[in-house]
């Protein structure tokens, strides 16, 4: 049976996890609206870059069909297939529900259906969870998860098309890395504060129907856009000579914008996911505390009225003797 002393120990500690818990609700919550800002402002961009490489494919006067970046490395029978290369986007630590784990699981699905694939992973918690299935890890970056920075996902996606072509992108040199036929991109996907789903993309081979998806969202948005403000956008292009070294740099400013929106979408969703956690930690700390302080205070009114009835009962003894 838990004493007085016992009940007030817990309620200390409990009170300085509460204390814990609510500087960490606050720092996420302000984490969460400057990776909303962030992710706004990089917006048109990342719309910019789909627009120009599906102007790219649409254009009649670029020859592109037999491009390595849509048909892919490895052509015919004879040819050796290489593994997938999987990049996946968890943090660097935990606290935050089940953010890590379900695109986790999300990776694992996909691996599961590709047959055999290598990762590459932004941020320790993937690491880990692949490393312990021995799965190949080409790459691992920390660090990166809480902040990215687009510099970050240039690198990270030269990494990817140096895999995919076998050599570094503008470069005609061949390249030591190991090969991959196919990149898929697995992060979350943000859409509200309280709801974040994992999600899985392919970013090579291009896949021209999901970039025709994009765009067509795009001009669903702009033209409600243009209702309010009675501007129209106009998306016509133009385009100078040489395609397929602009197309080439096309492709990578769009492989790169698009892993950069999801290391920002998953920088949010990580953050979101960890307010709501210590969100639901302080409030389940507070109830501990109420029922904890009726306990101690119920506890200590009977211990003062068990004093209070043994000074009645002994001066009752005195006044008979």
């Amino acid at each position: 049976m838990q004493t007085m002393r016992d009940i007030k120990i817990r309620l200390k500690s409990i009170d300085s996890t509460r204390q814990i818990t609510e500087s960490m609700r606050l720092i996420s919550n302000r984490k969460v609206q400057k990776m909303k800002k962030r992710m706004e402002e990089n917006r048109p961009y990342f719309e910019q870059s789909v627009r120009i490489i599906d102007g790219v494919l649409n254009n009649p006067h670029f020859d592109l069909k037999e491009h390595v970046y849509i048909t892919g490395a490895n052509k015919g029978e004879e040819a050796e297939k290489a593994p997938a290369l999987v990049i996946i986007i968890t943090g660097d630590r935990g606290l935050c529900g089940g953010y890590n784990s379900n695109v986790e699981r999300e990776a694992r699905s996909l691996i599961k259906k590709l047959g055999d694939a290598q990762v590459l992973a932004i941020g320790t918690k993937g690491r880990d969870y692949f490393r312990r299935r021995k799965r190949k890890i080409i790459k691992a970056y920390k660090g990166l998860s809480e902040n990215p920075f687009y510099e970050d996902a240039q690198k990270i996606g030269e990494t990817a098309l140096e895999m995919f072509t076998g050599k570094m992108p503008d470069k005609k040199t061949a390249t030591d890395m190991p090969r991959a036929d196919e990149i898929y991109l697995v992060y979350t996907e943000y859409h509200t504060m309280l709801s974040q789903t994992p999600k899985a993309v392919r970013l090579l081979p291009l896949d021209h129907d999901a970039i025709k998806t994009k765009i067509t969202d795009f001009k669903a948005k702009s033209k409600a856009a243009a209702d309010e403000t009675g501007e129209e956008t106009d998306f016509a292009m133009s385009y100078d000579s040489g395609e397929q070294k602009f197309f080439e740099h096309a492709a990578w400013s769009y492989i790169s914008s698009v892993i950069f929106g999801a290391m920002l979408e998953s920088a949010t969703s990580e953050q979101c996911a960890r307010l709501t956690g210590m969100d639901s930690a302080v409030k389940n700390s507070e109830k501990i505390i109420d029922t904890l302080t009726l306990q101690y205070n119920q506890m200590r009114q009977g211990a003062i009225t068990q004093e209070i009835a043994e000074i009645v009962g002994g001066a009752n003894a005195v006044e008979k003797n």
